[in-house]
């Protein structure tokens, strides 16, 4: 059974894979996973065995947490990752209506090395509903990064620009990102 990466952005409503796991899935997720902390809804799903945390401020807890996840991907499980976010070392950018996000790393490395598709979901509300459209999967990693990382953004970068243009007002942390642009230090890609 293959594993697949569920690829999530700051977009829309927070907590879908707490809601994909609601309605059956068995999501995991991986995560900073600090602005969690302190909210009901979440404490008996953070200290269960569903939820991956990849601390930022140590490296090697991070490549701990990233060698667990490639460890459940190749297990075949499904595994709710956030493309986009302050922590980690820069991918691309996608630049959209009203902002830019910032696309890290480590979901590209994950993909990668395990070789399982990679789902991009994007969530909103719609009439009291929370709608969770999962999209086709990108294409097979490429061997050369770079050429990756380009291939994953010309993917991407429709699918996020028409979710925004749709939906701005559920795009919060594209014109008020709780980090900036600017404090995060661009790296090249790949």
């Amino acid at each position: 059974t293959s594993g697949a990466i569920l690829l999530g952005f700051h977009l829309g409503p927070p907590r879908t894979p707490l809601v994909l796991r609601a309605l059956g899935y068995p999501v995991r997720w991986a995560g900073r996973l600090e602005t969690a902390r302190g909210d009901a809804r979440w404490n008996a799903a953070l200290g269960s065995v569903e939820a991956v945390r990849l601390p930022a401020g140590t490296p090697r807890g991070r490549a701990e947490g990233l060698h667990r996840v490639r460890n459940l991907l190749r297990s075949g499980a499904l595994v709710y990752l956030v493309a986009d976010g302050p922590f980690g070392r820069e991918a691309f950018r996608l630049d959209v209506t009203g902002g830019c996000l910032i696309m890290r790393l480590g979901w590209l490395a994950l993909r990668k090395h395990t070789r399982v598709p990679t789902l991009p979901i994007l969530t909103y509300h719609n009439k009291g509903q929370r709608v969770i459209v999962v999209h086709p999967p990108l294409p097979d990693p490429d061997e050369d990064p770079v050429r990756d990382a380009m291939l994953c953004r010309a993917a991407l970068g429709p699918l996020v620009e028409c979710y925004v243009r749709r939906f701005p007002t559920q795009c919060r942390y594209v014109a008020l990102p709780r980090w900036s642009t600017q404090s995060v230090a661009p790296s090249s890609p790949v």
